[in-house]
C-alpha cells in the first residue's frame, strides 16, 4: 500500500534548454535537407549524428522531468524515470531532515560522492531526508530531494524499525 508519493520536479529552465537545444538541432538538420547540398561526412554529421544528438537531448529532458518518490508498507523508492533505487524499510539505520548541498556532489540529479554518500536531487529544492543503512556491508548514506520533508521522514520513520526498542535489556 502507498503511504506517501511526491513528484519533485528537477527545474522547468532546465528543461527548456534542453527542449529549446533539441529543437534547434533538427531545425538545422531539416534546413540543412531542405537548402543545402551535403554531402560525405557533413551529411553523416547533418542527418545521422545531429538527430541522434537531438533525441538524446529530448530523452534526457523527458526523464529528468523530476524525481519521483514513493514509500509503501516495506519500501522507499526514489527516481528519475527508469533510474530507481529502492530502499526495505527494515534495513534503514536512521533518516533525518536536511538541506542539499551540491559541493560534496558536484551537482544535481543521481550524484555519488565519497565514503558511499549518493544524492538524488533537484534543483528546484535544497530540501530533503538523508537515508542511512548498510547495504551489502557497506555503509550507505542517501540524500533525497523532497519539497515536504516533513511528511516524507514521518511516512518512512514510520515502517522504520525502533533499534532501541529491540535490545534486549539484561
Amino acid at each position: 500500500m502507498v503511504r506517501y508519493e511526491e513528484r519533485v520536479p528537477f527545474g522547468w529552465w532546465l528543461q527548456g534548454v534542453l527542449v529549446l537545444f533539441a529543437s534547434g538541432v533538427l531545425s538545422l538538420t531539416v534546413w540543412e535537407a531542405a537548402t543545402g547540398d551535403a554531402s560525405g561526412s557533413e551529411a553523416v554529421l547533418l542527418y545521422t549524428v545531429l538527430p541522434l544528438v537531438a533525441a538524446f537531448l529530448l530523452g534526457v529532458a523527458i526523464t529528468f522531468r523530476y524525481l519521483r518518490i514513493v514509500v509503501t508498507d516495506a519500501h522507499l523508492q526514489f527516481g528519475y524515470g527508469p533510474f530507481k533505487k529502492r530502499l526495505r524499510l527494515q534495513e534503514i539505520e536512521s533518516v533525518e531532515s536536511a538541506r542539499y548541498s551540491m559541493v560534496p556532489y558536484a551537482g544535481w540529479g543521481i550524484r555519488y560522492s565519497t565514503r558511499g554518500r549518493r544524492a538524488w536531487s533537484v534543483m528546484s529544492t535544497s530540501k530533503g531526508i538523508i537515508v542511512k543503512l548498510t547495504e551489502n556491508g557497506k555503509h550507505r548514506e542517501y540524500f533525497v530531494s523532497t519539497a515536504r520533508p516533513d511528511e516524507l521522514l514521518q511516512d518512512v520513520r514510520r515502517g522504520v524499525p525502533d533499534r532501541n526498542a529491540a535490545q534486549v535489556v539484561r
